[in-house]
Order: structure tokens, then C-alpha cells, then sequence
């Protein structure tokens, strides 16, 4: 099993990066090594104006910041390589190349890898957009819930405590999901039910990461 890219649980809320469009948050990506960010595709398709299954263009700038350290310091980054998302969901991943060094506090975070997530507990932070005139959470929210196991498509099923202020929502993508008992990140938010009632998202494992355009030891996950 590969350990978590950071001193313990503050590594990854160092890592977390708002992707922005006009200056508000359409979604979650996260520092890894090698001055790259992981999120899932569909998020900068939405940018682009293209459909979910459609190849991202090749260094498609994105603006980006990090809300959880001091100052909120911006960044500017491009599409570095990207897989769309294929009939069977598989896919939807999008590697982003910063245009210069990373917040100096930032920390760059690796996937786990791990089988045996169920019953587990885990935490996300994104930039939901809830109903109602204040549902929009730019400034971002945390939520929490138990990893019920994985489904067909190999995604982990992410069922949110009925106690926590806020379900999984749109705004959650490209979210790494924290596992409590592993300390590290077992995977990305890649969808959530779009009735909030069943309080139930997925997360993509490191094992479909599809890297097919990196060498292995280029893997951003490894």
C-alpha cells in the first residue's frame, strides 16, 4: 500500500485547489507530485463547452486557487493529460501541469490503493451548490459519511451520515476522499445521486485511473 503524499491528515486539506470559471468554483482538484493536480475530466469539459466524452484540448488553461491556505494563493494550470468518460463510466480523469512552482505550503498528496474500504469512514471537502437563493457554498464545506463498498463500474460507494449538514452534491468532483482509518486519499468524488435524499456519491479508485498517455513511472497516483 502506498502512504498517504504528507505529515498525516493536514497534507491533503493542503493539496485541495478550487477550480474556477469567472471567478467562482465549478469544482475540486488536488495537488499531487510533480507540480501536477488530479480531477476528474467532466470538470473541465464543463469549462471547455464540450460534452463528458469528448478528448479535453491539449493544454487547456484552467485557473485554479487554494482556499485552505493562508491567503487563498491563485495558480494557472493546463490540461498535461486526460481520459473522457467512456460508455461504462470508466475513465474521467484530467492531469493538470501548473504553470510555475505550487503554493510554497502546499502539499502533494499519492492515492491508496486498498481492497478492504468497506465500513470505512471518510471526509470530503467541495463547492456544492444546494437549492435555494444561499445553497451556493463557494467558500467550500466539509462532508462525512461511511464507504458502503464498491459497485459494478469498481467506483466506491460513498453514503453520507445522516447527521452531516450537507450531502454529496455537485461542486464535490474531482474531491479527494479522505479514509480515516488509512490516513490518505482511497480516491476522487467522480458523481453523486441526483436525488440529495439517498445522501450517496462515488468515488474513482486509484486502480482506474486510466494513465494509458503516461510511462508507469510517470503515473501521478503511484
Amino acid at each position: 500500500m502506498t502512504s498517504p503524499g504528507g505529515p498525516g491528515e493536514l497534507a491533503w486539506e493542503r493539496g485541495t485547489a478550487r477550480i474556477l470559471h469567472d471567478g467562482r468554483p465549478v469544482g475540486v482538484a488536488f495537488l499531487i507530485p510533480g507540480q501536477l493536480l488530479l480531477t476528474c475530466a467532466h470538470v473541465i469539459s464543463t469549462l471547455a463547452g464540450l460534452p463528458d466524452d469528448r478528448p479535453l484540448p491539449a493544454r487547456f488553461p484552467v485557473t485554479l486557487d487554494f482556499p485552505l491556505l493562508p491567503g487563498r494563493p491563485a495558480a494557472e494550470a493546463t490540461v498535461h493529460f486526460s481520459v473522457p468518460v467512456a460508455s461504462d463510466n470508466s475513465g474521467d480523469v484530467a492531469v493538470l501541469q501548473l504553470a510555475g512552482p505550487p503554493p510554497p505550503d502546499a502539499v502533494p498528496m499519492r492515492i491508496l490503493e486498498a481492497d478492504d474500504l468497506a465500513g470505512h469512514r471518510w471526509r470530503a471537502f467541495g463547492f456544492p451548490r444546494y437549492s435555494g437563493p444561499d445553497g451556493g457554498k463557494d467558500a467550500g464545506i466539509w462532508t462525512r459519511g461511511t464507504i458502503e463498498g464498491r459497485e459494478g463500474t469498481g467506483w466506491w460507494q460513498l453514503t453520507c451520515d445522516e447527521r452531516a449538514p450537507f450531502p454529496l452534491a455537485g461542486g464535490f468532483s474531482g474531491a479527494p476522499v479522505w479514509d480515516e482509518q488509512y490516513q490518505g486519499v482511497i480516491g476522487i468524488v467522480v458523481a453523486v445521486e441526483g436525488d440529495q435524499r439517498r445522501r450517496t456519491g462515488y468515488a474513482l479508485p486509484r486502480r482506474l485511473h486510466h494513465t494509458g498517455g503516461l510511462r508507469h513511472d510517470q503515473d501521478p497516483a503511484l
